[in-house]
């Protein structure tokens, strides 16, 4: 972990905001799971907590997408288009 940014790093935390989490919701209870947690350790580090979305609607800017590959919408996601 580092203080400063280099081109390309991904602001997981930046001016006090968190970014948010999206998660598929017909997606394995495991990967739900594993989204929750998280969203938890990343208060515990940081002390502000990610929303945990279902869909990429309406937000902007560094986004979290958590799932499987190639059995959610997440990997329509992946490729910028909304899915469910």
């Amino acid at each position: 972990m580092r203080s400063d940014y280099r081109p390309g790093d991904f602001k997981l935390v930046q001016a006090g905001k968190a970014a948010p989490l999206v998660v598929a919701e017909e997606d394995f209870k495991v990967v739900q799971l594993a989204a929750n947690d998280l969203v938890a350790d990343i208060e515990r580090v940081t002390g502000e907590k990610s929303a945990l979305r279902r869909s990429v609607s309406g937000l902007g800017g560094d986004v979290v997408l958590v799932g499987t590959l190639d059995h959610s919408a997440v990997a329509a996601l992946r490729h910028g288009n909304e899915a469910g």
